[in-house]
């Protein structure tokens, strides 16, 4: 999702929802992948995130 496009004219509602239909099939499936690939972490007790 680009971050840019939220700040655009509109409603937020409307803005969201035109983001939303940018994103493809192939978006999505990258945001699966990359959770599914964090499961061990999480369930080993590792931290999901790291503070810089």
């Amino acid at each position: 999702m680009e971050k840019e496009a939220l700040f655009g004219t509109g409603t937020l509602s409307s803005r969201i929802f035109d983001v939303c239909n940018m994103e493809t099939h192939n978006d999505l499936h990258g945001y699966i992948r990359h959770s599914i690939s964090r499961f061990g972490d999480y369930f080993n007790g590792n931290p999901l995130f790291t503070v810089v």
